[in-house]
């Protein structure tokens, strides 16, 4: 996956979704500064993060999305509502063996709360397409390095 992220040739980020990606490490950071009881800057420093790590991880999140929705389409790889329902019916029956107590649509609100609208179907198209490019992978394994 490394590799194909090195090799795609994305020209222009898609603004809103590296918006998204940028708003999401920001939250984030927010989320445990306030948890630790200490600024923002603060808790960039005790992450290491910095603004501008903050910016590139958020590019390189967008990027690799725009390049599962270009290979997903390319490829004719699609996400039904079928598929997201039974994804996440497969959590609650995980969540109830967890002792929680959630319904499809109280996890789908969630879920959508938390990381946005169509986030089920981004991590199911997600993993299809990863699915997709390891097996039509060649592997090629290096020889064992002679000492």
């Amino acid at each position: 996956w490394k590799l194909l992220n090195e090799k795609a040739n994305v020209t222009e980020i898609y603004d809103p979704l590296y918006q998204f990606y940028h708003t999401d490490f920001v939250n984030s950071v927010i989320e445990y500064a306030n948890y630790y009881s200490i600024s923002y800057d603060e808790c960039l420093k005790m992450l290491g993060f910095d603004e501008n790590k903050i910016i590139e991880a958020s590019k390189e999140s967008a990027i690799g999305d725009m390049i599962i929705y270009y290979i997903a389409a390319k490829e004719g790889i699609t996400v039904t509502d079928e598929d997201c329902k039974e994804y996440l019916e497969d959590y609650v029956e995980y969540y109830k063996e967890q002792g929680m107590n959630y319904t499809v649509e109280s996890l789908e609100k969630e879920l959508e709360d938390y990381y946005g609208e169509g986030y089920v179907y981004t991590q199911l198209l997600s993993g299809e397409v990863i699915f997709a490019v390891f097996d039509s992978a060649t592997i090629v394994e290096k020889p064992a390095a002679t000492e």
